[in-house]
């Protein structure tokens, strides 16, 4: 009934705007992406520096993982709001998505610096810092967020990861053993623990850690891996083999996707 009332608003009226705004919300929490998408690409032609328009679009095309679309809506938005850390946040996100690291430190060092005990920002810019390379200064910012609150399992998990390649291999192990108790269905704190048994001569209890998560991990490429070289180690020939099998099948199966895509 709303959205028959909306349509009636004639666009000249200074309504208009708001209404369509509202029947686009509408179309996004019933599941009317589509629909609302339209609505909102009609707005932002006519209405280019409306900020509720433009984070929109931003959230839309990211709720949908389509970040490459994202990432102009979200520019905009923090155009039109630069005080809004979330935006920043959301353009973090974006960037990850994408496989951009270097380029998510910006937005993450802008929101730490419109409020420098964001915990979340400091988090995501110890990961992004970790992943470009930069393992002292993701320690600086993974320190601070263990000092603040030490029970997230993503913080421990980038810990565990940035202690790693510092070579401080006991607290590595520690920090997934505590990123397993806070995120279980996470595979990557697991992978570190594995990583580290393996390279202490202990194929046996990584084979252990990882059987336990293989219903979790058997379509990802580098738990199958992991997994296919701790089974080896420790005798498992034939569940290594077809870890391997695996593999090579989603391999294949992301370049018959590619080729469909091209």
């Amino acid at each position: 009934m709303a959205l028959q009332e909306f349509q009636l608003i004639p666009k000249e009226s200074p309504l208009y705007l708001e209404t369509q705004k509202r029947m686009a919300a509408i179309f996004i929490m019933s599941q009317q992406s589509s629909e609302a998408e339209s609505i909102l690409k009609r707005l932002h032609v006519d209405y280019p520096d409306d900020f509720a328009v433009e984070l929109s679009l931003a959230e839309l095309y990211s709720d949908q993982r389509f970040f490459q679309e994202a990432l102009p809506h979200i520019v905009k938005s923090i155009e039109l709001k630069p005080d809004r850390i979330e935006s920043y946040l959301l353009h973090a996100w974006a960037l990850e998505e994408l496989g951009r690291f270097d380029e998510m430190r910006e937005p993450l060092e802008m929101a730490i610096r419109i409020e420098p005990m964001h915990y979340v920002a400091h988090s995501l810019l110890g990961f992004a810092y970790l992943q470009s390379g930069q393992i002292e200064l993701a320690y600086e910012h993974v320190s601070w967020c263990l000092r603040t609150d030490g029970k997230n399992g993503f913080v421990q998990e980038t810990a565990a990861a940035v202690e790693r390649e510092r070579g401080h291999l006991d607290k590595a192990f520690e920090h997934a053993k505590s990123a397993m108790k806070l995120s279980p269905e996470r595979l990557d704190p697991p992978l570190i623990a594995a990583d580290i048994l393996m390279y202490r001569k202990k194929p046996e209890e990584a084979y252990e850690l990882l059987k336990d998560r293989y219903e979790a991990g058997e379509n990802a490429i580098r738990f199958l891996g992991a997994f296919a070289r701790a089974a080896s180690g420790c005798g498992h020939r034939s569940e290594a083999k077809t870890a391997f099998e695996k593999i090579e099948l989603i391999y294949l199966q992301k370049m018959e996707k590619r080729r469909e895509n091209e």
